[in-house]
């Protein structure tokens, strides 16, 4: 078979050029230390992608430095996470540059928990989108 093993499909990126980990994922990938924006950007450039660091203020960084702080973050409830990092991959496929992509998913997932309370969801994306 042309695909690789299971366990090297379970280690890849949910986004492509993107990387979007809670705190507990970005400490079991990387080792750095400092504050959040420092630590997102050293994690950015050692991997050669956007690194997404959700959490009370998100931090979006590139590997060239760039670097976004996001504080309207959706909540940490079961399942946010994977509701951005899939808002994410489809505006990258749509051709959107990476950080953008970042920086518009976590904005749009925020402001649709903002506007339509907490029990938003990806079903609910349809009807919720032309209005933001």
């Amino acid at each position: 078979s042309d695909l690789p093993p299971i366990a090297t499909q379970d280690r890849a990126p949910r986004c492509a050029g993107v990387l979007p980990l809670d705190e507990d994922e970005f400490r079991q990938k990387f080792a750095f230390s400092g504050d959040s924006l420092t630590r997102t950007r050293a994690a950015a450039q050692s991997c050669s992608r956007v690194v997404v660091l959700e959490g009370g203020d998100t931090v979006i960084a590139a590997p060239d430095g760039q670097a976004i702080i996001n504080s309207n973050t959706p909540s940490n409830r079961a399942g946010a996470s994977v509701v951005s990092r899939s808002i994410i991959h489809g505006l990258q496929a749509q051709g959107m540059p990476a950080l953008s992509a970042a920086a518009a998913g976590m904005w749009l997932h925020g402001a649709a928990i903002a506007e339509f309370g907490p029990g938003f969801s990806a079903q609910d994306w349809p009807a919720v989108l032309p209005v933001l």
